[in-house]
């Protein structure tokens, strides 16, 4: 973000949080009895957003599972990979999850889309892998 949009949004802070106060207030401040203090809180929860694997790593995974020659040689590719991981791998194949399912269904909506795709293909075409 822009510095100057950033400090702009301090000041819009600031300007709201001096409209609250009341005359008096504002008086005892011009004075000198009170001080304005700055704090900084935490308004909703902030989530680094740290990739576990690279995009190479991720393409080179999803070619691996394009090129598996059953849905069970593909279950062995993925089967350690972190949930973390499998999620950046759908989002990749923008493969629909929800954040709350479990690591399985993760997996098995990967495959599906990836292998399975591929063997109900052949399998409608009538050839093998």
């Amino acid at each position: 973000m822009e510095l100057s949009k950033v400090l702009s949004n301090i000041f819009n802070e600031l300007v709201s949080s001096t409209e609250k106060l009341s005359i008096e207030e504002l008086e005892s401040i011009a004075k000198g009895d009170f001080k304005i203090d700055l704090k900084i809180k935490v308004t909703k929860k902030v989530k680094m957003d740290i990739s576990s694997l690279s995009m190479d790593e991720i393409k080179t995974i999803v070619v691996q599972l394009e090129s598996c020659s059953s849905r069970d040689d593909a279950l062995k590719l993925i089967d350690k990979n972190p949930k973390r991981e499998l999620e950046e791998i759908a989002g990749y194949l923008d493969v629909a999850y929800l954040k709350s399912d479990k690591v399985d269904i993760i997996k098995n909506k990967i495959i599906e889309y990836t292998v399975g795709t591929i063997l109900r293909s052949n399998a409608i075409q009538g050839t093998q892998i």
